[in-house]
Protein backbone atom coordinates (compact mmCIF):
# COMPACT_ATOMS: atom_id res chain seq x y z
CA UNK A 1 0.00 0.00 0.00
CA UNK A 2 1.01 3.31 -0.90
CA UNK A 3 0.04 6.29 1.00
CA UNK A 4 0.03 10.01 -0.39
CA UNK A 5 -1.98 13.61 0.41
CA UNK A 6 -3.48 14.85 -1.76
CA UNK A 7 -5.64 18.72 -2.75
CA UNK A 8 -7.92 18.77 -5.05
CA UNK A 9 -8.43 21.82 -7.02
CA UNK A 10 -11.70 21.96 -8.86
CA UNK A 11 -14.52 19.56 -9.16
CA UNK A 12 -13.54 18.43 -12.75
CA UNK A 13 -10.20 17.85 -11.45
CA UNK A 14 -11.84 15.35 -9.12
CA UNK A 15 -13.77 13.45 -11.61
CA UNK A 16 -10.58 13.81 -14.31
CA UNK A 17 -8.86 11.89 -11.15
CA UNK A 18 -11.96 9.30 -10.70
CA UNK A 19 -11.46 8.73 -14.59
CA UNK A 20 -7.75 7.78 -14.23
CA UNK A 21 -8.08 5.56 -11.16
CA UNK A 22 -10.96 3.71 -13.24
CA UNK A 23 -8.50 2.59 -15.79
CA UNK A 24 -5.78 1.08 -13.14
CA UNK A 25 -5.54 -2.46 -12.12
CA UNK A 26 -5.48 -1.63 -8.58
CA UNK A 27 -8.23 0.13 -6.05
CA UNK A 28 -7.43 3.96 -4.53
CA UNK A 29 -9.58 4.56 -1.25
CA UNK A 30 -9.65 8.93 -0.67
CA UNK A 31 -9.69 9.26 3.42
CA UNK A 32 -10.57 12.30 4.94
CA UNK A 33 -10.85 11.51 8.82
CA UNK A 34 -13.00 8.41 9.65
CA UNK A 35 -14.49 8.54 6.19
CA UNK A 36 -13.42 6.47 3.19
CA UNK A 37 -14.33 6.83 -0.32
CA UNK A 38 -13.95 4.15 -3.29
CA UNK A 39 -11.91 6.52 -6.29
CA UNK A 40 -13.31 4.35 -8.99
CA UNK A 41 -16.96 4.98 -7.80
CA UNK A 42 -18.59 8.47 -9.58
CA UNK A 43 -21.83 7.81 -6.58
CA UNK A 44 -18.73 7.63 -3.91
CA UNK A 45 -16.91 11.17 -4.58
CA UNK A 46 -20.25 12.88 -5.28
CA UNK A 47 -20.41 14.68 -1.88
CA UNK A 48 -16.31 15.41 -1.98
CA UNK A 49 -15.31 18.57 -0.08
CA UNK A 50 -13.03 19.28 -2.36
CA UNK A 51 -11.70 22.02 0.08
CA UNK A 52 -9.95 19.70 2.33
CA UNK A 53 -6.99 17.72 1.81
CA UNK A 54 -7.14 13.77 1.13
CA UNK A 55 -4.84 10.67 1.60
CA UNK A 56 -5.00 8.69 -1.07
CA UNK A 57 -4.63 4.69 -0.20
CA UNK A 58 -3.03 2.74 -3.41
CA UNK A 59 -3.87 -0.99 -2.82
CA UNK A 60 -1.52 -2.38 -5.12
CA UNK A 61 1.80 -4.71 -5.56
CA UNK A 62 4.13 -2.45 -6.25
CA UNK A 63 6.26 -5.03 -7.87
CA UNK A 64 3.60 -6.68 -9.96
CA UNK A 65 1.60 -3.20 -10.93
CA UNK A 66 4.67 -1.15 -11.81
CA UNK A 67 4.15 -0.09 -15.02
CA UNK A 68 0.50 1.21 -14.03
CA UNK A 69 1.34 2.53 -10.47
CA UNK A 70 4.44 4.56 -11.96
CA UNK A 71 1.90 6.22 -14.45
CA UNK A 72 -0.53 6.59 -11.48
CA UNK A 73 1.95 8.61 -9.83
CA UNK A 74 3.13 10.71 -12.23
CA UNK A 75 -0.40 12.00 -12.93
CA UNK A 76 -0.88 12.56 -9.32
CA UNK A 77 1.69 15.32 -9.44
CA UNK A 78 -0.98 17.74 -10.34
CA UNK A 79 -2.47 17.49 -7.26
CA UNK A 80 0.32 18.64 -5.57
CA UNK A 81 1.34 15.77 -3.28
CA UNK A 82 3.12 15.91 -0.11
CA UNK A 83 4.78 13.24 1.38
Amino acid sequence: MIKKQIKINNIDDLFELVKMTEKMPFDVDMISGKTAIDLKSIIGVANVDISKKYLLEILCDENEDKKELNQYLDYLKKFKMEE
